[in-house]
């Protein structure tokens, strides 16, 4: 009786497990695939695609729309700000399972750890930005749990080898103002600690200061696990990618990387400031 008991209790939070992974992963792959969809007609760079071929070649197609609305906010990320204002952007990762909204509420950083886009709760939670950001700012941390079912920040650790990086060199930030490119610069395996030997990276949310800017840098590339050879200097636009990593107590894993190009939809590639 005992052991059929244990049994039963086993199997109930196995395929509870189950259920909610499941649930989770479809209500993700539902926004990723409306984003989709927008950009079929409206891509992140705000151009509309003419389907008709005959009327490009006859100069008849409508021209191009703006890539943003009256508001300023890219087309494509609209239709889901109005459903939840705390969105401040979308990632990702072009080769990976990484295509998620972000989310930013100042008033309560953590408040997407376990909770979905939709406002319901979630042991997945959601991608969001950590304390201290402002739009302005030279620097993003976005935050993403380690699932072990392959989703969120799963495929974020595959970065530990630099191969990995070379094959997928750029990630995809659009922030509801401006969509960016980031070029991969290096990846971290850190910890949260209080050994001063250790650079706690979590804590540099604002690099406007050049002696803050070069002092974060310097640490990095000590703790990296390789270099890509992108150039970074002060002005530029950094997003660090953090999650949970199992390689020690408290581990961290975080890869950093450059804005390349401050207005995609220009096809200009700079270096931004």
């Amino acid at each position: 009786m005992i052991f059929c008991a244990v049994f039963l209790v086993s199997t109930f939070f196995v395929v509870r497990d189950v259920w909610r992974s499941k649930t989770e992963n479809a209500a993700n792959r539902a926004l990723s695939d409306e984003v989709n969809e927008l950009k079929k007609t409206v891509s992140r760079r705000g151009y509309v695609a003419v389907p008709d071929e005959t009327a490009a070649e006859n100069g008849t197609e409508e021209p191009p729309e703006s890539p943003f609305t009256e508001d300023g906010i890219l087309r494509y990320l609209a239709p889901l700000y109005e459903k939840n204002n705390d969105l401040v952007g979308w990632l990702k990762i072009p080769g990976t399972t990484i295509d998620y909204p972000v989310m930013f509420t100042p008033y309560w950083t953590e408040k997407y750890l376990r909770m979905a886009f939709d406002g319901e709760w979630a042991l997945s939670g959601s991608l969001f930005i950590g304390k201290g950001w402002e739009t302005d700012n030279n620097i993003a941390i976005i935050y993403g749990h380690h699932m072990q079912d392959g989703t969120m920040f799963s495929d974020l650790v595959d970065y530990e080898s630099a191969d990995y990086a070379k094959k997928h060199p750029v990630i995809e930030f659009d922030t509801l103002r401006e969509p960016g490119d980031y070029e991969v610069v290096c990846a971290v395996l850190s910890k949260v600690t209080s050994d001063p030997s250790v650079f706690p990276y979590y804590e540099y949310t604002d690099l406007r200061d050049p002696a803050v800017f070069d002092e974060f840098f310097e640490r990095v590339r000590a703790e990296a696990l390789y270099d890509t050879g992108v150039d970074v200097g002060y002005g530029d636009r950094i997003l660090v990618l953090s999650t949970c990593n199992y390689h020690t107590d408290d581990g961290r894993f975080y890869v950093v990387a450059r804005l390349k190009t401050e207005s995609p939809e220009k096809g200009e590639e700079t270096s931004a400031g």
